[in-house]
């Protein structure tokens, strides 16, 4: 849903760091409405759990690659 959401809107990859946190959070939302609808409960401490880890994977290597980037621009 977050790439559909990014591409109707930029009608780009999200590879920046604000377009990792639109997939990020609507991975979450998404994500928890289908536990929902499938029974499977949506426990405030899981809630949490699920925005830290999805957010080191999605946003971790982004910021990274930007950190990264601005370091070999400022040695150049």
């Amino acid at each position: 849903m977050g790439w559909l959401i990014w591409w109707a809107v930029r009608r780009s990859a999200p590879t920046g760091l604000v377009g990792g946190v639109v997939v990020w959070l609507s991975t979450v939302v998404v994500g928890m409405i289908v536990r929902q609808l499938t029974d499977q409960g949506t426990a405030t401490a899981f809630v949490i759990v699920s925005l830290v880890v999805t957010g080191v994977l999605l946003l971790g290597w982004r910021a990274l690659a930007l950190l990264l980037a601005r370091r070999s621009r400022t040695r150049s």
